[in-house]
């Protein structure tokens, strides 16, 4: 299951579209892949805070490169069409 974000809504809209596609054409639906599990906050000008956790082990980046991290994810969320 995804979590409750507005990062998997995006992906699970898409994902439904497809799914009700294929329904439609009598075909099998597409196999569900998650995202990496990971969270980006701001903490104020120029700070952030950035975790993620692969392969079982928590990533944690903080401080000037956790806020470049934290902005460019969001500009690259904000182009997506």
């Amino acid at each position: 299951a995804d979590g409750m974000t507005c990062k998997e809504a995006i992906a699970q809209a898409a994902r439904l579209g497809k799914i009700l596609a294929a329904d439609l054409e009598g075909l099998s639906a597409p196999v569900h892949t998650s995202y990496m599990d990971a969270f980006c906050i701001g903490l104020g000008p120029g700070k952030g805070l950035t975790w993620a956790q692969k392969w079982g082990i928590d990533f944690v980046i903080t401080g000037k490169l956790g806020w470049r991290i934290k902005k460019y994810i969001w500009d690259a969320a904000s182009l997506q069409k």
